[in-house]
């Protein structure tokens, strides 16, 4: 399992979410040790099948209704050069497939529901970045659940 934990300073010159100004990819979470700012990004390279994911809206061509920042994302099927993933959120459109999703605090969710209205293929590359911060695995029901859900979507020609 290659999970680390990357904690960086604002004062690193370097690109990046270190970056003084905006972070580019929307994952930037700040906290303060004795007056210095920090962040703080967990990263696992290689995602494993109901793993979820905070994805920056760079992520994907389309960008996010979020604006800059992430959605969570939980993978459902490994590609050859793509991991897809399906998106989650707390208001999703009414014409969208849902599953529901329960509040899960070890993730940091609140309730909310998974959709197939905007799959999100992801490249393996951006997993080894801070665009796609680890959240964790999802428990196994809403793990299976998801999975079955996807399997659904693609046979109703929906991805």
């Amino acid at each position: 399992m290659a999970e680390r934990i990357r904690t960086l300073s604002p004062r690193d010159t370097g690109s990046g979410i270190d970056s003084p100004a905006r972070a580019a990819s929307g994952l930037r979470a700040d906290s303060t040790t004795r007056g210095v700012r920090t962040v703080a990004t967990n990263i696992k390279a290689e995602p494993d099948l109901g793993d979820v994911y905070r994805a920056a809206p760079t992520t994907t061509p389309l960008g996010d209704a979020h604006g800059d920042h992430g959605r969570p994302v939980g993978v459902v099927e490994h590609a050859v050069h793509v991991v897809h993933t399906l998106t989650r959120s707390t208001h999703p459109r009414p014409s969208a497939r849902k599953l529901d999703s329960p509040a899960n605090r070890r993730l940091g969710l609140r309730a909310g529901t998974w959709t197939d209205e905007k799959p999100r293929p992801i490249r393996y590359a951006k997993f080894a970045t801070d665009e796609c911060a680890y959240l964790g695995p999802l428990d196994d029901d809403e793990r299976e659940a998801l999975l079955n859900f996807w399997r659904s979507t693609k046979m109703l020609g929906r991805a």
